[in-house]
C-alpha cells in the first residue's frame, strides 16, 4: 500500500504541474494541423540546396511529428527528388523539436532546458544538412543513394506518401483526413486527435515516472548513473538511438530520472537521441536510403546528441 500511495502522490503532483502545458501544446498542434503549416514544404525544398537546408530545419522545428511520423513526408519528398542535405535536416529536426513539445519541455524541465533544446535543434539541424552537403562534394554519396522510386498517377502527379511507400514495399501508418465545410469543425477534430495523442503520451510518461520513483532501487540507479565523462554521454546517446522515445513522453521520464539523480546534461542527450530515431524508424530509413547514407545519418545523430549534453553541461550547469 505504501508503494501504491507513493505512485499515486507522484502521479497527481506531476499531473497538476503538467496539465496546463499539455493543454496548450494540444492547442498549438491542432492549429498547425488545421492550417497544414507542416506540409507546405515540397516545392520550397526543391529550390537551392543551401536554402533548402535552412528551410527544412525551420519546417522541422515547426512540425509536431515524431521519428516515425515524419517518415511519410520524407518518402514523398525523396520521391519528388528533394536533395539529401535538406531531407536529412528535416529528418533530424522534426522528431526533436516542435512548438507543442517545447511548451511541455518548458513546463516540465524549465526555461534553460527548453531554450537549450531550441538552440541545439536549430544549430545541429543546420549542421546535419551542411555535413551531408560537404560529403556530397567529396563524392561520399550521390543522389542514387536514395532507394525510393517515384510513383505517379494518370495525370503525371506524384501519388500520396502511402501509395509511394506501398509501391516501394515500405510499411508506414497512414491517416485519411476528410475535409470539413467549417474550418472550426476541422480544428475541433484535429484538437481531439492531438488531444488523444499528446494526452495519452503525457499521462503514460507521468505514470512511468511515478512507477520509476517508487520502484527503482536507489542502489541500482546509482550504479547506472555512476558513469562519468564522455562514456556517460556515449552510453546515453547510444541507447537513446535504439528506443522509441517521443519528445513529449521524454519530458516526464527525464524529469523522473533527474529527480533520482541523473544530471540534466544526460537528460538533454536522451531528449535528442531518444527522439531522433529508433529501431522501427531505422528499418524504414534503411528502405529509403542505401547503407552508407543511413550509417552516416545515424553516426551524426549519435555525435550531435552527445554534443548537446556536453555543451549544455559546460555552459548551463
Amino acid at each position: 500500500m505504501e508503494i501504491l500511495n507513493t505512485i499515486f502522490q507522484v502521479f497527481i503532483t506531476e499531473l497538476k504541474k503538467m496539465w496546463f502545458f499539455t493543454l496548450l501544446s494540444i492547442l498549438i498542434a491542432a492549429l498547425i494541423k488545421t492550417y497544414q503549416w507542416d506540409l507546405k514544404i515540397r516545392m520550397l525544398l526543391q529550390k537551392k540546396i543551401k536554402t533548402g537546408i535552412f528551410f527544412a530545419t525551420f519546417v522541422g522545428m515547426a512540425s509536431p511529428l515524431c521519428s516515425c511520423g515524419i517518415l511519410p513526408i520524407a518518402i514523398s519528398l525523396a520521391a519528388a527528388g528533394v536533395p539529401l542535405p535538406p531531407l536529412v535536416s528535416l529528418l533530424f529536426t522534426s522528431p526533436v523539436m516542435g512548438p507543442e513539445a517545447l511548451v511541455i519541455t518548458y513546463g516540465g524541465l524549465g526555461f534553460d532546458f527548453a531554450m537549450g533544446k531550441l538552440i541545439f535543434s536549430l544549430f545541429f539541424g543546420l549542421l546535419m544538412g551542411f555535413c551531408f552537403l560537404l560529403l556530397q562534394k567529396f563524392k561520399y554519396y550521390d543522389e542514387s543513394s536514395i532507394r525510393i522510386v517515384p510513383v505517379y498517377n494518370e495525370r503525371g502527379e506524384l501519388k500520396s506518401s502511402f501509395e509511394i511507400a506501398c509501391e516501394n514495399k515500405i510499411r508506414i501508418k497512414t491517416m485519411t483526413v476528410f475535409p470539413r465545410d467549417s474550418k472550426f469543425r476541422f480544428f475541433l477534430d484535429r484538437f481531439i486527435d492531438m488531444g488523444l495523442f499528446i494526452g495519452s503520451l503525457t499521462l503514460l510518461a507521468i505514470l512511468l515516472e511515478a512507477f520509476m520513483y517508487a520502484l527503482v532501487p536507489q542502489s541500482i540507479l546509482k550504479e547506472v548513473l555512476s558513469y562519468h565523462g564522455i562514456s556517460a554521454f556515449f552510453i546515453t546517446a547510444f541507447f537513446g538511438l535504439l528506443i522509441p522515445l517521443n519528445q513529449i513522453a521524454a519530458v516526464p521520464i527525464i524529469k523522473g530520472l533527474t529527480n533520482l539523480g541523473m544530471p540534466l546534461s544526460l537528460g538533454m542527450v536522451l531528449m535528442f537521441s531518444g527522439a531522433v530515431t529508433s529501431i522501427p524508424s531505422m528499418i524504414v530509413l534503411y528502405k529509403i536510403f542505401k547503407p552508407r547514407v543511413l550509417i552516416l545519418f545515424l553516426l551524426l545523430c549519435l555525435i550531435f546528441s552527445m554534443l548537446t549534453g556536453i555543451i549544455y553541461n559546460f555552459f548551463v550547469i
